[in-house]
């Protein structure tokens, strides 16, 4: 696959569509979450920010 834009366009949304999830069922529900919970709310805001990253860099062709 060399065009891969749209494959981390959409890894990016459905990462950051995960965190905010996360983020609404953490701020809504009662405060027995735990400290897994906010380590996968990191982890997918981190990894949409790295797709984000790969999707907005220039693609340089391989020597």
């Amino acid at each position: 696959m060399t065009n891969r834009k749209k494959l981390r366009l959409l890894l990016a949304v459905v990462c950051f569509g995960y965190a905010v999830f996360k983020l609404v069922r953490l701020l809504n529900g009662p405060a027995n979450y735990r400290a897994f919970d906010l380590f996968m709310l990191g982890a997918f805001v981190m990894l949409g920010v790295v797709y984000t990253f790969l999707f907005f860099k220039e693609d340089t062709p391989p020597n």
